[in-house]
């Protein structure tokens, strides 16, 4: 269900949050950064869809209002997990401004579908993301540097980037797939007396 099904290069201009709506996953300072590069973002025809539900829902929606951002944030409230890939696979970048998180699936699953990751320095985050090697952190979480980091320069920036290690990281998955196969084809042939 979570594995790559378009090219990036070839999926809409969107930049995507799934998550629960709550304080602590830094959405309204997401909606701020969004006001502060909102020219830039319609310019280079970019949007961004919040897929979600909690309390701050209404307050998030209100402060989309209150900039007058309906035309480049696009609120998608809970759906089924099964669609979760659907979103994944049109968007070209998972922004997870989180201020506490363990290791969040959303995260493993946007990567399986091979979007890139932008996300906070929190928890098991880097762990997993390693900063410009498989996706990108935050330094901190002021609205300024959210709004830094998800510039459309960035954005395309890191695409090409990503476009490059992507098709590195993937021929290294093939041959361990490979290799992991052969494990099991030859290692009973040689164990077995």
């Amino acid at each position: 269900m979570f594995q790559s099904s378009k090219p990036i290069s070839e999926r809409e201009k969107q930049i995507c949050y799934v998550g629960n709506l709550t304080e602590s996953k830094g959405v309204m300072e997401l909606v701020e950064a969004v006001h502060l590069i909102c020219d830039e973002l319609e310019k280079g025809g970019w949007s961004i869809q919040l897929v979600g539900n909690g309390p701050l829902y209404g307050d998030i929606v209100g402060l989309i209002e209150k900039y007058n951002l309906q035309s480049v944030i696009e609120m998608e409230g809970s759906m089924p997990h099964a669609e979760i890939a659907t979103i994944f696979n049109s968007a070209r970048m998972l922004v997870l401004p989180t201020r506490a998180e363990g290791l969040p699936n959303v995260l493993l699953e946007a990567m399986a579908c091979g979007a890139v990751v932008l996300a906070s320095p929190v928890g098991g985050i880097p762990d997993v993301i390693k900063d410009g090697v498989n996706g990108f952190l935050f330094e901190n979480m002021n609205t300024n540097n959210i709004a830094k980091k998800s510039f459309p320069q960035f954005i395309s920036a890191t695409l090409i980037w990503f476009r490059k290690r992507h098709r590195r990281l993937s021929s290294q998955i093939i041959y361990f797939e490979w290799l992991k196969k052969m494990e099991r084809i030859t290692l009973p042939k040689l164990t077995t007396p």
